[in-house]
């Protein structure tokens, strides 16, 4: 499942372990969901978004670069 995110989500406080607390909440495997994100919102706060974009990709949900 594909999910559109913007940057003001992607650098919100916690935005991380919500994530992966609702995948464990729903049981859905993180392998399953993969966030979206402009290249705007990553390079908004590049050090901030490496930091979330790891500790999401730690638990195996998958990122990948969108411009919509």
């Amino acid at each position: 499942m594909a999910v559109n995110i913007s940057g003001r989500v992607l650098s919100s406080a916690n935005f991380a372990d919500s994530v992966i607390a609702v995948l464990e909440q729903l049981d859905v495997p993180a392998e399953r969901l993969i966030l979206e994100v402009t290249e705007t919102a990553l390079l908004t706060d590049p050090p901030g978004a490496v930091a979330i974009i790891k500790a999401l990709d730690d638990q195996a949900v998958q990122v990948s670069t969108d411009d919509f």
